[in-house]
C-alpha cells in the first residue's frame, strides 16, 4: 500500500466570544490573531448542523494555526479524552499566568512527573508539556 504524504494544517477549537479567544490564545498562550473569516449559514449548517454565522478567529505562530470558531448557540465540549497538546518553554511561568486569568489547572503526580492540563474559558482541554 503506497503511503500517504501528510502535513498538519490546523486545529478547530469553539469559543463564546473574540474576547475570550483574544485573552486565551492571544495574550496567554501568546499566538498572533493571523486573520479572520466567516461560515457562512448555510455552510455552517452543512458542516456543523448549527444554523448560524460563525466568525472565525485564526491564531498561529509559524506553521501552527488554530481556527476559533464563535457562536451565538451553546455547542457542547467535546469529551473530555479530546485534547491538544503544547509544548512551552517555562511551563511554570505559563502555568502561573493561567491560574491568575482563572483557568483551571489539573496537576497529575506520574512516576515520570507532572502532568498537566488545563482548559480554556470554554472547556476545551489542552495538556500542557515543558519544552525542552
Amino acid at each position: 500500500m503506497k503511503s500517504v504524504e501528510v502535513r498538519f494544517n490546523h486545529v478547530a477549537v469553539h469559543n463564546r466570544s473574540r474576547k475570550e479567544a483574544e485573552l486565551f490564545y492571544g495574550r496567554i498562550l501568546g499566538l498572533d490573531l493571523v486573520y479572520t473569516f466567516t461560515v457562512p449559514a448555510d455552510l455552517a449548517q452543512g458542516i456543523f448542523g448549527i444554523p448560524q454565522d460563525l466568525d472565525v478567529f485564526v491564531f498561529g505562530k509559524g506553521d501552527f494555526r488554530i481556527e476559533v470558531f464563535t457562536a451565538d448557540a451553546e455547542i457542547p465540549v467535546a469529551t473530555a479524552i479530546n485534547h491538544i497538546c503544547f509544548e512551552i518553554r517555562d511551563r511554570d511561568s505559563f502555568l502561573e499566568r493561567c491560574q491568575k486569568e482563572g483557568l483551571d489547572i489539573n496537576r497529575i503526580q506520574r512516576e515520570q512527573g507532572i502532568t498537566v492540563f488545563i482548559k480554556d474559558f470554554n472547556g476545551n482541554l489542552f495538556e500542557i508539556k515543558e519544552r525542552q
